[in-house]
């Protein structure tokens, strides 16, 4: 079964660019990890191609960025499309992927997006009050604003997780700010750029936060990024593995 290894800020796409049979189908789930995206590519007769992605549990991605990430490189690495701009079929959208002479994948995210239900100071045992912030919408989370969230107790960080999921919440996260960036630990189902577009509007609240380039840090992973107002462009680092 033909098929491509990418790895997209450390998360695995596997690229296959045929039309599998009900067959294949299920073997691409059956062969995948629980952390593997798979990405398959079928004809389309309204744009240049029709794309599905899927994970392990066949639940699609919440946002398509890392999946076009890989598809991007594939096109202009791997099989050396010329200079062009492919239309996608997904998720009964269209979306574009421009292969530029620049040869550098980015995505938007536009962090207005990010609606805050609550904010407000959390006292704990110890005596340390620490900005609390829910968060609905597209992006429903539970933030806490800490001064070093590498620090932060991640028991109680998974506490505070699992009382909030009762409201929707996808994952909770401790935020921190310094001059060196943005440092995020968290908890539960968050894609980078989502924890990262909540983060900035936490930070935002207490801090002046300056738009050009910036990078967060998340289990040890970076990732650069660019503050244009409301806006956040991402620079995924894309990797061709097999």
């Amino acid at each position: 079964m033909e098929k491509y290894r990418f790895s997209v800020d450390g998360t695995s796409v596997i690229i296959y660019p045929f039309h599998p049979s009900k067959t294949d189908w299920e073997k691409v789930i059956s062969e995948l990890s629980q952390d593997e995206l798979a990405c398959i590519i079928y004809p389309d007769s309204v744009a240049d191609f029709r794309v599905e992605c899927f994970d392990k549990n066949n639940k699609q991605p919440r946002e398509p960025g890392i999946m076009l990430a890989a598809l991007f490189c594939f096109f202009n690495d791997v099989r050396a499309y010329p200079r062009m701009t492919l239309e996608l079929e997904y998720n009964e959208r269209i979306l574009e992927i421009d292969l530029s002479p620049i040869k550098q994948y980015i995505f938007s995210v536009n962090s207005e997006k990010c609606k805050i239900l609550c904010a407000k100071t959390v006292e704990f045992a110890d005596g340390i009050e620490i900005e609390y912030y829910l968060f609905g919408g597209n992006i429903p989370c539970a933030a806490l604003l800490c001064h070093d969230s590498d620090l932060f107790d991640e028991t109680v960080l998974l506490r505070i997780f699992s009382e909030s999921r009762s409201i929707g919440t996808r994952f909770a996260m401790a935020v921190s700010y310094s001059p060196g960036g943005i440092k995020i630990k968290s908890v539960g189902e968050a894609l980078p750029s989502e924890a990262i577009a909540c983060a900035t509007v936490c930070i935002s609240e207490k801090h002046v936060l300056q738009t050009g380039n910036c990078a967060a840090f998340i289990s040890g992973s970076r990732y650069d990024f660019n503050i244009s107002r409301s806006r956040l462009t991402f620079y995924p680092g894309i990797k061709y593995l097999s």
